[in-house]
């Protein structure tokens, strides 16, 4: 039976509604990924990308990782760089647009309710191999012919396969032993355990992609708090001497697992084919002293 969540009617006069779209709030942590990935965020090199392809006319500098580093001063100039190009990460749902107290108010509300970014970084963080450690299994799980033997030594089997391909399965594999998804020796595992971790890994890697894609939903309202309030999940936040009812709902995550990894390995591969030629100043430092 398909059901549905309905959200509260939060819309007043006075109100004013916004979607975030936040993207990847985590650095990638497996050891197996480009060395560039470790400093950069992808939503960062994906818009040099995107703007040398004339698919965007301005560069964004919202980076996501400063909106979820809990940094006040960083988190103030994402929500201010979100609002001076917002391309499809930032939109105005309410007829009323935001005022300026309304993108200073933003800061302290998402620094109030930290726990709700922490949750969607941590399910950032389940793309625990990213897409070239997932792209790398993949390909040893599309060469297994039907014939094999689910009983037979992973390990016996990899003897078999080209050098480099070897290469990235054990770069993959070793992280997936570190991230605790897997024990070592990971080469005693048969063909099927490892079908069965693959199957793990792809659905994790689904829920990531989908977390890294969905949206905030918040509604701001000036003014005093009524006697009924719009939901449990009501906040109020207090900001110059003012009062400001808020409500914020992650919406847009229904697991997506329509496309093919191999498009996001291509996508992956042209973003950082791009990158390469780039000067690139770690994410980490971006926003601070603006």
């Amino acid at each position: 039976m398909l059901q549905v969540l309905l959200l509260p009617d939060m819309s007043r006069e006075s109100s004013v509604c916004l979607e975030i779209k936040p993207k990847a709030g985590v650095l990638p942590g497996a050891r197996n990924v480009h060395q560039i990935k470790k400093s950069v965020c992808r939503f960062c090199m994906h818009q040099r990308l995107k703007h040398a392809e004339g698919k965007v006319s301005d560069l964004s500098q919202y980076c996501p990782l400063a909106l979820f580093s809990k940094d006040k001063r960083r988190v103030s100039h994402a929500i201010q760089s979100l609002h001076r190009t917002p391309q499809n990460n930032f939109r105005v749902l309410s007829h009323l647009p935001p005022t300026a107290s309304h993108l200073e108010v933003l800061p302290q509300l998402l620094h109030s309710l930290s726990s709700v970014l922490e949750d969607l970084k941590a399910m950032h963080a389940k793309d625990h191999l990213d897409i070239e450690g997932v792209w790398a299994l993949s390909q040893l799980i599309d060469l297994m012919p039907d014939t094999i033997n689910n009983a037979t030594n992973l390990g016996t089997w990899l003897a078999s396969l080209s050098a480099n391909l070897r290469c990235e399965i054990n770069s993959a594999m070793d992280h997936a032993v570190l991230a605790g998804l897997t024990k070592s020796p990971w080469t005693n595992l048969t063909i099927d355990e490892f079908r069965a971790l693959y199957n793990l890994i792809l659905e994790e890697f689904h829920v990531a992609t989908t977390y890294k894609d969905c949206s905030l939903l918040i509604t701001i309202c000036h003014g005093a708090a009524e006697e009924t309030k719009w939901t449990p999940f009501e906040h109020t936040i207090e900001y110059a001497n003012e009062r400001y009812r808020c409500v914020v709902a992650i919406v847009d995550i229904d697991i997506k697992t329509h496309k093919q990894i191999e498009s996001y390995y291509k996508l992956d591969q042209a973003i950082l084919t791009h990158a390469r030629d780039l000067a690139w100043q770690p994410c980490q430092d971006r926003g601070i002293n603006r």
